[in-house]
């Protein structure tokens, strides 16, 4: 599973009403080499634990035990153990969330948090001077190492939070490739994840419809279609979340919602809130993870002990 820009703008709105009240982080341990643990901890009210990885940010009822130690655990201890918490912050719809400290002497520290591809967890202070990193960046948009300012990859595609109806129309008119399809062709130039673009294109009637038989009065369907999606996930009196199966029966993804696009035989159970949904798929993928390298560790053991 991959937390999507919406998915990731919701949790961030819920984690920072949560903890916003005075919370500051008690302790932090590595679950894996990606995967981060941080006990926030206030005065007066319940600790709540915060799973921050690779693959996402939420709030956790589980209790994780390290199974795999991580290059920055040292410095995330040092840089963030005790600050309080200030806030998270998205850029857009970006998959990136950057998770403010404050130190009692002022220091500012920042976790920088990605959520594609290889996924990154970046330490930084208040200029964004990376502090420590998990994984080193060298591409030809951007170089990230310790000492140099965070920047992060360029847009992927229009920012769905401000799209507009012109934007739309825009970018149908000027399409060369008229034989596209239009849910290809919507996800090629909106910042909105697989599952969403099919939940629209589905619920306008247009699976598979090429972009050539498409008119002004589709595009604008199509425009209001994705304006609800991004309202009913932002308003948590509009979910009601399920979380999917694999043919396993094992948690695999999350749906905010019922959708119009969901094939038909896949099993899917409720789930209390979005954030519940979103900690029993990550937290199973945790616990999979675990159990893969203990696995793995073990059929070494064994092959080290047949070769002694």
């Amino acid at each position: 599973m991959e937390l999507s820009g919406l998915e990731l703008h919701y949790l961030i709105g819920n984690i920072n009403e949560r903890l916003n009240a005075g919370y500051y982080v008690g302790s932090i341990s590595s679950i894996s080499r990606e995967s981060f643990s941080l006990r926030m901890h206030h005065s007066s009210l319940p600790d709540i634990a915060l799973v921050l990885s690779t693959k996402g940010l939420w709030i956790t009822k589980m209790k994780f035990r390290s199974f795999q130690d991580s290059p920055i655990i040292t410095n995330m201890k040092t840089q963030i153990e005790r600050a309080k918490f200030e806030s998270i912050e998205q850029i857009g719809d970006e998959r990136i969330a950057y998770v403010n400290f404050r130190h009692l002497d002022g220091r500012v520290r920042i976790l920088v948090a990605e959520f594609f591809r290889k996924g990154n967890v970046v330490i930084c202070d208040e200029n964004k001077t990376i502090i420590a990193i998990l994984n080193p960046v060298e591409v030809r948009h951007r170089t990230l190492r310790t000492g140099l300012i965070y920047h992060p990859p360029p847009p992927r595609g229009i920012n769905v939070f401000e799209l507009s109806i012109r934007d739309l129309l825009e970018l149908h008119k000027k399409e060369v490739d008229r034989d596209i399809e239009v849910e290809k062709w919507f996800g090629r130039n909106v910042s909105l994840s697989k599952k969403f673009i099919d939940e629209i294109v589905s619920r306008a009637n247009m699976k598979h419809r090429k972009l050539k038989d498409t008119t002004n009065a589709d595009m604008e369907m199509i425009f209001e279609l994705t304006k609800g999606i991004i309202f009913d996930l932002s308003n948590p009196n509009k979910h009601s979340p399920l979380v999917v199966l694999d043919n396993e029966k094992r948690p695999s993804d999350v749906i905010p919602f019922r959708p119009d696009s969901i094939p038909s035989g896949i099993a899917v159970v409720s789930s209390g809130s979005l954030m519940e949904a979103v900690d029993t798929v990550m937290s199973h993928m945790l616990i999979q993870e675990a159990t893969d390298a203990r696995t793995i560790n073990l059929e070494s053991k064994i092959t080290d002990l047949k070769h002694d």
